[in-house]
């Protein structure tokens, strides 16, 4: 940047050179030289400015990646607390079961002992001693064995399903603690989560400030070559020619792909809700109005991610305030962009076909949740989704 200005400024002198004579070239050289002086410490201040951008830039990108991580965590979580809900069910059923056996067995068993009690005025050994024969005294004692046989039996039941009872429903209590302790948990996560991205958002509005302030230098190195815009009127009117010449014969380079036309698909599919549409709007991170570029489609932590057309990718990757995005040429000039994604599934010079999967939904860059940033691109300027892609 320092070279550019130097060269500029010698290239200025040099043409006012050419026009102007004696004091008036002195005073030009002069008030060129001032200019060059303010400009190089210009330059300094917005060298520091850029450090402190670049700074930033990487603590937004470290809490995007904290983002992700909680996210995964918060996934993990929740899966555990449909498990662990799944188990609790079981146990419930098994609970009522054995409480319904139990039941049953202490009915019986409380019938036993009331019949045992009426009866206690004539116990087993006289009812067998008290038989006519040999005969009879022998079945009375075969039924006698049965009958205490039974009876036992029915007690140990009795008791055994009283034991499962108790030990279920400790076992319940274990699992509603574990139930508990994982709500806590994802409560906190969640918690957690919402403090990342609220300094994540105080991060990026440092961020804009910074990027204020290098604004603000800039207007103040336009304001000091305002003084000598008569001077070097030409030299701006060929530089801006050059530019155009250049950026003319990028524009009409052609691509690997040709755009045949045709409906886009949808870029989320499942999830068709809106939450930003393209045109004017106020910014949901600085508050300020701006023109969005594209259209937002919320969808929930690593949703699918697909391209609406065949196409050539040519970019993959972080980029400042889209996250990490994807941008897919598809000929004719047409390109669309894919941003705020927690992952990437495509790489640069990948040959891309409609519907295939190219990233997951996030909310990396500027965003405040997960969703999709989608655009559409025409010779290099943004263009109403709309014209391309239908619900």
């Amino acid at each position: 940047m320092k070279k550019k200005i130097k060269f500029l400024v010698m290239f200025m002198i040099l043409s006012i050179s050419l026009v102007l004579y004696g004091a008036e070239i002195k005073e030009k050289e002069q008030e060129l030289e001032q200019n060059q002086a303010e400009m190089e410490q210009a330059q300094e201040e917005l060298d520091i400015n850029l450090q402190n951008q670049e700074e930033i830039n990487i603590e937004i990108d470290e809490l995007d990646l904290r983002i992700v991580e909680v996210e995964e965590q918060i996934l993990i979580v929740e899966q555990q607390l449909i498990e662990q809900q799944d188990k609790i069910n079981s146990t419930e059923l098994l609970l009522e079961e054995a409480i319904k056996t139990r039941d049953q067995y202490y009915a019986e068993t409380k019938e036993r002992m009331v019949n045992m009690y009426k009866n206690n005025n004539k116990g087993y050994m006289e009812i067998i001693f008290s038989s006519d024969s040999l005969t009879q005294m022998l079945t009375r004692a075969r039924y006698v064995e049965k009958i205490i046989e039974y009876d036992t039996n029915l007690l140990e039941q009795f008791e055994e399903h009283q034991i499962l009872v108790q030990t279920t429903k400790y076992q319940l209590n274990i699992e509603y603690t574990q139930m508990q302790q994982l709500r806590e948990e994802e409560l906190e996560k969640r918690a957690d989560l919402e403090a990342i991205m609220a300094e994540k958002i105080q991060r990026i509005l440092e961020l804009e400030n910074e990027e204020r302030q290098i604004e603000g230098i800039i207007d103040e190195l336009q304001s000091q070559a305002d003084a000598l815009e008569a001077e070097i009127q030409e030299l701006i009117r060929q530089e801006e020619l050059r530019q155009q010449q250049a950026t003319q014969s990028q524009s009409s380079s052609t691509s690997s792909t040709q755009y045949t036309g045709g409906q886009f698909i949808w870029p989320v599919p499942g999830w068709y809700y809106i939450s930003s549409e393209y045109g004017p709007r106020t910014s949901p991170i600085f508050g300020t109005s701006e023109y969005h570029s594209g259209i937002d489609i919320p969808a929930s932590y690593g949703s699918t991610v697909v391209a609406v057309a065949d196409g050539r990718v040519i970019t993959s990757g972080w980029i400042n305030g889209y996250g990490y995005t994807v941008m897919i040429d598809h000929g004719g000039g047409l390109v669309t962009l894919y941003g705020h994604n927690s992952s990437l599934n495509v790489s640069y010079g990948d040959n891309v076909i409609k519907g295939q999967k190219i990233a997951g939904i996030g909310s990396t860059g500027y965003s405040t949740g997960n969703h999709l940033h989608f655009e559409v691109r025409l010779n290099g300027s943004h263009t109403s989704p709309w014209n391309y892609v239908s619900k």
